[in-house]
């Protein structure tokens, strides 16, 4: 299953990406590029004054949710530990691209090549290339000589006698909301 989602997911062996799929976001997990084009259609809720270039590197992009309109996000495109980061709960929950980071993406002049390297070629968001062009129907050999290992054994077996014999344990009382 491995390879074939790595190959299926490749252009080089007959994948056809929608145009509306960015050529950056090519090329990579199926799940991640579902997850981008969420927060892409996310991101046009945000307009481009709502964006904010505080340096090269950080942006302030205003809280589409606060209807006092006071609150904002902080998004960094690359930061001390290589990683892009975005002060909202989906950055922080998942740490793949939020739509705040696609709206910096959208409304600025940074694009995802501003993103560290080391964050946009991790093997979480990038494909498996040792595997693309191995045959999908080819034989899988797996090295797992653990199960050799793994014996009968008999007293990690219980009868169904002993299993009927088994005592119950008491319910427990339900307490009541209203206490």
């Amino acid at each position: 299953r491995y390879i074939r989602d790595n190959a299926t997911a490749s252009d080089t062996v007959g994948r056809s990406y929608s145009s509306e799929v960015p050529v950056y976001l090519r090329n990579r997990p199926a799940a991640f590029i579902k997850h981008c084009l969420t927060k892409l259609e996310l991101a046009e809720s945000v307009f481009e004054r709502d964006v904010e270039c505080l340096t090269d590197n950080k942006y302030k992009v205003k809280s589409q949710t606060d209807v006092k309109g006071k609150s904002y996000y902080t998004v960094e495109l690359h930061s001390a530990d290589d990683l892009p980061k975005c002060d909202c709960h989906a950055w922080c929950w998942t740490l793949l691209p939020c739509k705040h980071m696609f709206a910096v993406l959208k409304w600025t002049e940074a694009s995802w090549d501003d993103l560290p390297e080391t964050y946009r070629s991790s093997p979480y968001l990038s494909l498996d290339n040792a595997f693309i062009n191995v045959p999908i129907s080819a034989p899988i050999v797996l090295n797992d000589t653990m199960e050799d290992d793994v014996q009968n054994d008999e007293s990690t077996h219980q009868s169904d006698l002993e299993l009927s014999t088994a005592t119950e344990l008491p319910l427990r009382k339900k307490k009541h909301q209203d206490q």
